[in-house]
């Protein structure tokens, strides 16, 4: 009889461990204080520059910023994780912002494999609603300034209709006693069109 030749398919997956030199972090949102950030992205490769599609727990992220208090250095930790995605090839970060005396500005993002540092970068947290930024710490709004966005700072402060500030280094705002005097006001005027001066009173 002759022998019987019989081809079967065979798919081989290699593995390689991923590479610090290649693996990228990307970076989709701005964090908020008090939230949880989840704009994190990161994108495992290996030292052929390769993606790798089977998931290790090599990888992980913290989110942290230095402050003094009384003279004494602290270190504010938010809560990080890493979870893989297998439809992107790659993991998302989640951090819980903490919401520490409302602690904003510059916190430090860092990234691991195996334990080793190997992508670290400054990002800048910003206060959530009702809230603004001033020298890295968040503060309530005050009365009659337009709160409903984050990320506002001291200097992108603006008063509502019928309110007048001095300048946008101040974040004390004045009822105006014309209320057309601070009605209907152009982009970046403290006035309407025709009034002038403290609070808007003069025409």
């Amino acid at each position: 009889s002759l022998p019987v030749i019989e081809s079967l398919p065979v798919a081989l997956t290699v593995t390689a461990p991923a590479s610090s030199t290649f693996s990228t972090v990307h970076l989709d949102s701005s964090p908020v204080i008090g939230t949880t950030w989840t704009g994190i992205t990161i994108l495992p490769r290996d030292s052929d520059d390769l993606a790798i599609s089977t998931r290790s727990d090599a990888f992980e992220i913290s989110f942290s910023k230095q402050r003094k208090t009384s003279g004494l250095a602290e270190q504010l930790d938010a809560a990080c994780r890493t979870e893989w995605v297998g439809s992107r090839n790659g993991y998302e970060g989640a951090c819980i912002v903490p919401d520490n005396e409302g602690e904003a500005g510059d916190w430090q993002l860092e990234a691991t494999l195996d334990g080793e540092p190997f992508f670290s970068t400054v990002v800048e947290t910003q206060c959530d609603e009702g809230h603004y930024q001033d020298d890295g710490v968040c503060h309530v709004c005050p009365k009659g300034a337009v709160c409903d966005l984050t990320g506002l700072k001291l200097s992108t402060l603006m008063p509502k209709e019928g309110y007048w500030r001095v300048n946008t280094e101040s974040a004390v705002l004045y009822a105006c006693p014309l209320a057309a005097g601070c009605t209907d006001r152009p982009q970046d005027e403290p006035c309407a069109k025709g009034h002038i001066g403290v609070k808007c009173a003069l025409c």
